[in-house]
């Protein structure tokens, strides 16, 4: 009864995602109720290939975990071999034998169950440890399956760099719990200048292998320490422990160079750039969230700035940043509530003085800074996209006010408007066709 119940937990915790330290202790304690008076123990290599153990003897029963230690079992070497055979025995002195039930996943033995037997006991005993073997090497299968289902959810499919949710996890256990002293850090954002022409000219399959280079090259010059990820699209970032402002300048200058070199795409090459933004703890922040969103920042203060280059974060870039977030939840609000105006400039023929067209001009009667010039907004509404509404409300305005000025006799023979060119790409462009 004491052995069913012993096999039952263990079964438990396999079923239950228990970790090896648990697992192996568990296998440990039912060698000892299957075998009392010998000495038995559970060896095998973490996810990260350090190696623990866990043993009892019969004048110590209890079980005792030990790790990392050395590749090797006490006493003897440990079969991490190809050509291990299901069972290895062999004498170790004392008149025993040491009986070594290898797990093995392909040709690698990640684990073993071994017990100190005399050399007397019959195979057919063993048959019990083999079972604890097998229910072992089934944990480790479920361990695998599980690591390969968190590696798939936290890396990116494309490059092999970690991805949104891999980059957060790194970050939570970086600077999660830091307390007052966070240790000091940097946390830098990348993205490609003008990734958009390679897919356009290219095609998108290009693009990713545009991308996919790009991940190798950083990758390949950041420092061993670092987590370089691939948040999403075109833009990637990297989580350089222990550096200062200077080593994380030097970081960001290598990946613009490297960026800047040609790529090779379809057999012909191509020329990308890149800009950086910085944020450093404890600078600029003490938190992952922070430290991502500052370094947003710095990176649209470097693309303002004139592009390929690297700007590390500063109080006023925040400030321009959250004066824009506002303006643009502003402008948002101005289009819904009609708070645009169209003025008219006249164009005034030098010759005889008669006004013969208008140049149609938007203006932004704002609620409370006043009368606002294109300056002020147009570049804004460009960036987030709400230019096409705004380019169809001025065309249909200055159309209606011509037809009003044709009813009403004014020799006004022609109005020109300024239209953004990204109109012609945005959803208004069927609309603007119409107009």
């Amino acid at each position: 009864i004491q052995a069913l119940e012993g096999v039952a937990a263990v079964d438990r915790d396999i079923l239950s995602g228990a970790g090896m330290h648990r697992l192996a202790a568990r296998m440990v304690e039912q060698l000892g109720v299957l075998f009392p008076m010998a000495t038995a123990g559970v060896s095998w290599q973490d996810a990260d290939f350090s190696a623990f153990a866990a043993r009892r003897t019969p004048d110590r029963p209890e079980v005792e975990v030990r790790g990392p230690v050395p590749l090797e079992f006490e006493p003897g070497p440990v079969f991490d071999r190809s050509d291990a055979s299901e069972t290895l025995v062999g004498p170790i002195g004392s008149g025993l034998r040491r009986t070594v039930l290898p797990v093995k996943q392909g040709d690698r033995t990640v684990a073993v169950v071994w017990l100190d037997l005399p050399p007397s006991t019959a195979d057919a005993l063993l048959k019990p440890a083999v079972d604890l073997r097998d229910r072992l090497a089934v944990a480790f299968a479920v361990r695998a399956r599980d690591e390969e289902l968190m590696h798939q959810a936290t890396h990116d499919g494309l490059t092999g760099l970690a991805n949104r949710e891999g980059l957060h996890r790194h970050l939570q256990q970086r600077f999660d719990g830091a307390g007052a002293s966070p240790t000091e850090a940097a946390v830098l954002f990348i993205d490609l200048d003008h990734f958009k022409d390679v897919n356009d000219t290219q095609g998108h399959a290009a693009g990713d292998e545009l991308l996919r280079q790009v991940g190798e090259r950083l990758r390949a010059g950041a420092p061993a320490d670092a987590v370089v990820a691939r948040p999403g699209g075109d833009e990637f970032a990297m989580l350089l422990p222990a550096a200062d402002e200077a080593q994380a300048l030097a970081v960001a200058t290598r990946a613009i160079h490297d960026i800047r070199q040609p790529f090779l795409l379809n057999g012909r090459n191509h020329s990308v750039g890149a800009s950086v933004g910085i944020a450093l703890c404890p600078q600029h922040g003490c938190t992952g969230a922070d430290l991502l969103r500052r370094a947003d920042i710095a990176l649209y203060a470097a693309k303002a700035g004139g592009r390929g280059q690297a700007a590390v974060f500063s109080v006023a870039q925040d400030t321009a940043a959250q004066a824009r977030v506002t303006l643009l939840a502003e402008l948002r609000t101005a289009l819904e509530r009609s708070e645009f105006v169209a003025h008219y400039q006249p164009r005034v023929c030098p010759a005889d003085g008669r006004i013969s067209s208008v140049e149609a001009l938007i203006r932004w009667q704002h609620p409370v800074r006043g009368l606002l010039y294109p300056g002020a907004f147009i570049e804004l509404a460009e960036s987030s996209g709400l230019i096409g509404r705004m380019g169809h409300w001025m065309l249909e305005t200055a159309c209606a006010q011509m037809a009003v000025w044709q009813r009403d006799g004014v020799p006004i023979e022609r109005v020109s408007v300024n239209v953004s060119c990204l109109l012609y790409t945005s959803d208004a462009a069927d609309d603007l066709t119409r107009v």
